[in-house]
């Protein structure tokens, strides 16, 4: 599993549960998810999320996974998962030039983040994440890895929550012989 500083990374700092999430700015379902993932990390301080740039549909999808790389590496954590969460819900194209605006509106550099995207380290944390879900065989988005099972698609909610809860129980996405599935 992709590990390290430069990975975005929300949620508790000590968790019970992690969910690797694979998406691509463009991607319809990713867009779907970010809410619920944002719900469920504010309802549940024991979860954390990895997320793992795959722009796979657009080099719109690339620039913009280059800006918010680049945000986490000027801004840190906190800024780059604002820019990344606004980017998802926002609606239409997503690409460089949304990016910069979302950015401008959080009040951050547009020529710094503009600089930093040409960094050959802010390029290649993009192409080594690209990389991973290619080498996994993970070619579409969302793809969530959760109890070492991946899954491909969003599931909802309540679904996700029940992931999570097994994933407790039993270290699985499905307890047998417990009555619960």
């Amino acid at each position: 599993m992709l590990e390290g500083p430069r990975l975005l990374a929300v949620g508790s700092k000590d968790p019970d549960v992690t969910i690797v999430e694979l998406f691509d700015y463009n991607c319809g379902y990713c867009k779907r998810a970010a809410a619920g993932i944002d719900e469920l990390l504010q309802s549940d301080s024991r979860v954390r999320l990895a997320l793992v740039n795959n722009p796979i549909l657009s080099a719109e999808s690339t620039r913009a996974a280059e800006a918010q790389a680049a945000v986490l590496a000027l801004y840190g954590v906190e800024p780059a998962y604002q820019l990344h969460q606004s980017l998802l819900l926002s609606r239409g194209q997503v690409d460089e030039r949304r990016a910069f605006e979302i950015a401008q509106f959080m009040g951050l550099d547009r020529a710094r983040i503009a600089k930093a995207m040409t960094d050959p380290k802010v390029i290649s944390y993009v192409q080594d994440q690209k990389l991973f879900a290619s080498e996994g065989h993970l070619r579409i988005t969302p793809t969530f890895i959760m109890a070492q099972v991946a899954f491909v698609g969003w599931p909802g909610v309540p679904t996700m929550f029940r992931f999570v809860a097994a994933a407790r129980r039993c270290g699985s996405l499905q307890c047998s012989g417990t009555g619960q599935n």
